[in-house]
């Protein structure tokens, strides 16, 4: 097991439910994606119907004015090996991040924050379900003294994700993985392993399979 590995996976720390938690990273870039969120968090929170409070993730619109932005998760996707390049198989990180909306320090919905002409903005929100999943993932499996990068590792193909918790001092590939719900219930049903954690190295390949392009090459 990799270095940041044995920080990752033994014991707890509350990594999702504060916006400004001890051993979050600051860095440039994602402060510009929270400032980016936290400049339409009140209109995106204003377009939800009276009564609807609950399938958004919220308990009331009291709520709403307590809402604040925790620090966000970069979204990475398969990098597909180039068969003419001679690129080796591996994720890339996306133009696009989920800002999780924190409320009373629990993580309650997600707002999207993709870059158009050159700024970040926000572009849509939801994702109630997979707010709560990843703060309770991370509250689950997580602990490092380490200010660790968040991410989601997307399968567009799938429809499935894995959390990645990454320190930007190692490579990428020792990244820490937890698959979600979603990604369990893909491994399932292709067979193949599923695994409560890990590095990326060690999930590469599993996660290569679940692409509809390499399934389509079994």
């Amino acid at each position: 097991m990799r270095t940041i590995l044995a920080f990752l996976v033994c014991g707890v720390v509350h990594l999702g439910s504060q916006p400004q938690a001890h051993g979050q990273p600051r860095d440039d870039l994602g402060e510009q994606v929270r400032s980016a969120a936290e400049a339409r968090l009140s209109e995106f929170l204003s377009l939800i119907p009276p009564g609807q409070e609950n399938r958004y993730g919220f308990h009331s619109r009291e709520d709403f004015g307590e809402a604040t932005i925790g620090y966000p998760y970069r979204v990475f996707t398969v990098d597909m090996p180039g068969t003419q390049t001679g690129r080796s198989a591996g994720v890339k990180p996306l133009n696009e991040w989920r800002t999780p909306i924190i409320v009373r320090g629990q993580s309650r919905a997600l707002l999207t924050v993709a870059k158009m002409d050159d700024q970040w903005e926000a572009v849509d929100f939801g994702g109630a379900r997979l707010a709560l999943e990843l703060a309770e993932c991370e509250e689950r499996n997580v602990h490092s003294p380490r200010a660790l990068q968040r991410g989601i590792l997307r399968l567009f193909d799938s429809s499935c994700d894995f959390l990645l918790l990454y320190d930007q001092q190692y490579p990428l590939d020792n990244a820490g993985v937890f698959p979600l719900e979603s990604a369990r219930k893909a491994l399932h049903r292709r067979g193949l392993p599923v695994m409560e954690s890990g590095s990326l190295q060690d999930f590469l390949p599993v996660i290569m399979r679940l692409s509809t392009n390499m399934d389509t090459q079994r």
